[in-house]
C-alpha cells in the first residue's frame, strides 16, 4: 500500500481527518464472514450469472455496458483485498490492467463513445484504490494521464448536460491525486468540475422537491412529457435525472468536496441541509430515503433503491474525509447495519433491487412504485445487470472507513466493527486491534501493539444514541459525551488496552404517519416473520426469488409497554447468522390494516387495536430480515 498520507495539501480546506490506504485495514470477526459470503455469493460469482458485466469488452462497449463494468471493479478491488481472497485479486489485478493498457496517447482510456464521462469516473474510483493497496506506479501515472487529458478538454468543450449531475466521482480521485502529487493543474479541473457540474449545493440548500414524485410529476404524465418537444424533453429528462434516489445520494457529496476546493460556507452546509431535507420528506427508518425510482416520500410501503444506499454510503465516507462530522459517522452505521445487509439473501448470492421498509412479500407482481417494474421486488442474482453491477461496494466501502488518520498526528475510529490496523506514526510502527461484539453489542475492546511508546491522541466516535458512554485505559475512565469524537491523547505504550463502553438502550423514533421504530444502539429492529421462499423462472444461473409469510404482522406497539432485551453477543456472524440480539415488546393487532397491490397500507394513525388478543411479539435486527414490519403504528 502507498505510505502517503492523504491529508489536504494547501490551498484545500485542512480537514480534520484523511482516510487510510486500502490494505491498513484488515477485517476480522463476523465484518469478515460478511465479506467473504460476499467473495463466495454475489460479487465471486457474478463473472458466470453476467459475464457481459465481467468481462474486458464489456468496458470498451461504451454507454451502459462500461458504467456497469466500472461499478463492478470498484467493489471487487476493495473485496478482494480487504478479504486476502487470491482468486478475487487476481481477477482484479487483470481487470485493472486491461483498463491502464486502454489508455491512448491523449490520456483518454477505454470507451471511444462520447458518452463515457460517467462510467470513466466510476472507473477513476476502482483503480485509485488498487493505487492505494499497491502502490503501483503505472496506476498513479493512468490517472494523472486522463486527469490532463480531461482539463484540456473541458476547457473547449463543457461537460453535456446528461453528464453534469455526475461529477462526483471524478472530483474525488482529482482532489486524492492532488494530495499525493501537488499537482497544480489538478486544482483547475475540479474548479471547472464544480462550474460545469450540476449546483448540488443551491439543490441542497432550496431542495424544492418535498413531495413524492408521483404528486408532483405522475409516471404517466413524465412517459409522455420524455417523449414531447425538445425543450420540454429535456426539463423533463433533467427532472427525472435530478429527482432519481441513487443519483441524488450521489450528488450530495459534491458539496462536500466543493468545501475542499473553495472553503465555501454554503458548501460546508450544504449536506446536512440537503440530507435533512430529504429525510424529512421521504426518509425511512433503515437509514436511507425512498426512491422507487424516483424520490417516493416517507411511507414505509415506498422502496428504498440498493443502488442508492451504496451511493449515499460513498457520500458519508466522503463527508467524513471532507469535515469530519460525527453526525455522517451516526448515519454511515444506520446504513451499513441495516438497509446494507436487508437488500441481500443470507448467503448473498441473490440481492433486492427495491426493498421495503415494511415488506410482508416479496413478489412479482404490481406495486405502488414510481417506475420501478414488477420484477423490482424480487431477490435476484442474475436478471437486473443495472443492479446486479452497483451493489458491491457496500461493505468493502464501510470496512475501509472504521478507522482514519487525524491531522493532530494520531487515529480517529469511525465505528467498532472488529478489525485490525497496522500502520505506521511517524517512526512508530502501530498495531490496533478492535474486538467485541458491535453492533449487537457497545462493549469494545481496542488493543494497542507498538513498537516504540509513542505520544499520539486517539479519537472516539461516540454515536448520539450512547448517552452515558465511558472510555478506559488502566484505571483512568473518561466520560464520553455522545454526538462528537472523545480524543485520548497521552504516551502510549506497547499492550495498552482502550476498553470503551457504549451503553445501547432501547428507544423509540418516530417517522411517516406517526409511526414508530424501535432502535437499541445503531440497528432497527423489525417483527419477527417465518419466511416461505419460492424459486421462480431462471433468467440465468440463479433463478430469482419470491418469498412470503403466514404470520400476523398487522400490530400496534402499545405505548406504554416496557422492551425486553434477549442478548447473545457470542452469536454474533454475518446478518442472518444466529440472533445475537432480540427484543420483546407488548402489542396489539390493528383491527383494519391490510395489504394493498402487494404491499401493506400506510401505518394508520392512533388505530384503533384490539387489546384483548395483545401479545408479546419478536423483534430482531432489520439487516437479518427479508419479510418485515419495520414501522409500526403506535396505539
Amino acid at each position: 500500500m502507498i505510505a502517503k498520507t492523504m491529508f489536504n495539501r494547501a490551498p484545500l480546506v485542512p480537514g480534520r481527518f484523511a482516510p487510510l490506504p486500502l490494505g491498513a485495514l484488515k477485517p476480522k470477526g463476523w465484518l469478515l464472514r460478511q465479506l467473504q459470503a460476499q467473495a463466495e455469493g454475489l460479487t465471486g460469482s457474478l463473472s458466470q450469472a453476467l459475464p457481459q458485466v465481467c468481462e474486458g469488452d464489456a468496458w470498451l462497449e461504451g454507454g451502459e455496458a462500461a458504467l456497469r463494468a466500472a461499478r463492478y471493479l470498484e467493489g471487487l478491488v476493495p473485496l478482494a483485498f480487504l478479504t486476502g481472497d487470491e482468486r478475487l485479486r487476481a481477477r482484479a489485478g487483470a481487470r485493472v490492467d486491461e483498463v491502464l493498457k486502454s489508455q491512448r496517447e491523449d490520456g483518454s482510456f477505454g470507451p471511444q463513445t462520447q458518452d463515457a464521462f460517467v462510467a470513466r469516473g466510476a472507473m477513476l474510483m476502482a483503480v485509485w484504490q488498487y493505487y492505494t493497496a499497491t502502490a503501483e506506479r503505472g496506476a498513479l501515472l493512468f490517472l494523472l494521464r486522463y486527469l490532463k487529458y480531461l482539463l484540456y478538454r473541458l476547457s473547449d468543450e463543457p461537460l453535456a448536460p446528461q453528464d453534469a449531475a455526475f461529477t462526483a466521482d471524478t472530483l474525488y480521485v482529482a482532489l486524492c491525486a492532488y494530495n499525493v502529487t501537488g499537482k497544480r493543474p489538478l486544482l483547475d479541473l475540479c474548479r471547472l468540475l464544480l462550474l460545469q457540474g450540476k449546483d448540488w449545493t443551491r439543490f441542497c440548500h432550496t431542495f424544492p422537491y418535498r413531495a413524492p414524485m408521483y404528486k408532483h410529476t405522475p409516471p404517466a404524465q413524465m412517459y409522455t412529457l420524455l417523449r414531447a418537444s425538445d425543450g420540454e424533453r429535456s426539463y423533463y429528462a433533467h427532472l427525472q435525472r435530478t429527482t432519481r434516489a441513487c443519483n441524488v445520494a450521489q450528488g450530495l457529496r459534491v458539496p462536500a468536496l466543493g468545501y475542499v476546493l473553495t472553503g465555501s460556507g454554503k458548501q460546508e452546509e450544504a449536506f446536512e441541509a440537503g440530507f435533512s431535507k430529504l429525510m424529512k420528506a421521504h426518509g425511512v427508518a433503515c437509514g436511507c430515503f425512498t426512491g422507487d425510482t424516483l424520490l417516493a416520500g416517507g411511507n414505509p410501503s415506498q422502496g428504498v433503491d440498493a443502488r442508492a444506499v451504496h451511493e449515499l454510503m460513498k457520500t458519508l465516507e466522503a463527508e467524513l474525509y471532507a469535515q469530519g462530522a460525527p453526525d455522517a459517522a451516526d448515519a454511515l452505521e444506520r446504513l451499513a447495519f441495516n438497509a446494507l445487509p436487508a437488500m441481500y439473501t443470507r448467503d448473498m448470492r441473490a440481492c433486492q433491487w427495491i426493498q421495503q421498509p415494511n415488506q410482508v412479500r416479496v413478489s412479482r407482481e404490481a406495486r405502488a412504485f414510481y417506475d420501478a417494474g414488477e420484477e423490482a421486488n424480487l431477490f435476484t442474482g442474475s436478471s437486473n445487470a443495472d443492479v446486479l453491477s452497483a451493489v458491491h461496494r457496500g461493505f468493502p466501502g464501510y470496512a475501509s472507513s472504521l478507522w482514519m488518520l487525524s491531522r493532530d498526528g494520531g487515529l480517529a475510529a469511525m465505528s467498532y466493527a472488529p478489525c485490525t490496523l497496522r500502520y505506521r506514526l511517524g517512526e512508530t510502527a502501530v498495531r490496533v486491534a478492535v474486538d467485541g461484539a458491535y453492533p449487537y453489542d457497545g462493549a469494545v475492546r481496542i488493543e494497542l501493539s507498538l513498537s516504540e511508546d509513542a505520544a499520539f491522541p486517539i479519537h472516539l466516535h461516540i454515536p448520539a444514541w450512547a448517552e452515558g458512554a465511558t472510555a478506559a485505559v488502566g484505571g483512568d475512565v473518561t466520560d464520553c459525551a455522545p454526538g462528537g469524537f472523545a480524543t485520548l491523547s497521552r504516551q502510549w505504550h506497547d499492550g495498552d488496552v482502550i476498553l470503551l463502553n457504549l451503553p445501547m438502550r432501547p428507544r423509540l423514533t418516530r417517522w411517516y404517519h406517526a409511526s414508530a421504530a424501535v432502535e437499541r444502539g445503531p440497528l432497527v429492529f423489525a417483527l419477527a416473520l417465518d419466511e416461505h421462499w419460492t424459486e421462480l423462472d431462471a433468467h440465468g444461473p440463479m433463478p430469482d426469488l419470491a418469498a412470503s409469510t403466514s404470520s400476523p404482522w398487522n400490530y400496534a406497539l402499545l405505548a406504554d409497554a416496557d422492551v425486553e432485551e434477549e442478548l447473545d453477543p457470542a452469536q454474533a456472524g454475518a446478518f442472518g447468522e444466529g440472533c445475537p440480539a432480540a427484543l420483546y415488546v407488548q402489542a396489539a393487532p390493528v383491527l383494519d390494516w391490510t395489504m394493498q397491490e402487494g404491499s401493506c397500507q400506510q401505518p394508520p394513525i392512533a388505530p384503533p387495536v384490539d387489546r384483548a388478543r395483545a401479545a408479546r411479539v419478536r423483534l430482531v435486527p432489520y439487516g437479518a430480515t427479508a419479510l418485515r414490519i419495520s414501522q409500526f403504528p403506535l396505539a
